[in-house]
């Protein structure tokens, strides 16, 4: 499966509580620019592993298990019970 997630530019940003979950309630005022992330799903093996590859000019960098991404795909793993 192949997603591509559009970009956009912050204006306002107020981030009005930290939440208990972790996350952020927030105040945003945006406008997207045609920019995009590619991002592209696949089965790898029997047994689910995710695996995060960046690759481009802005490439992010940093501990892939903080990344969002794996942390919904951890998250829905848990949830449903796939793999180990």
């Amino acid at each position: 499966m192949e997603l591509f997630a559009n970009a956009k530019v912050n204006i306002g940003l107020n981030v009005i509580r930290r939440r208990q979950d972790g996350y952020h309630d927030i105040e945003t005022v945006f406008y997207p620019i045609p920019v995009y992330d590619r991002l592209h799903i696949e089965p790898l093996a029997a047994e689910p592993v995710v695996e995060l590859q960046e690759s481009g000019e802005w490439a992010v960098g940093g501990d892939k298990e903080n990344n969002l991404i794996v942390r919904v795909v951890h998250k829905f793993q848990s949830l449903y019970k796939i793999g180990g």
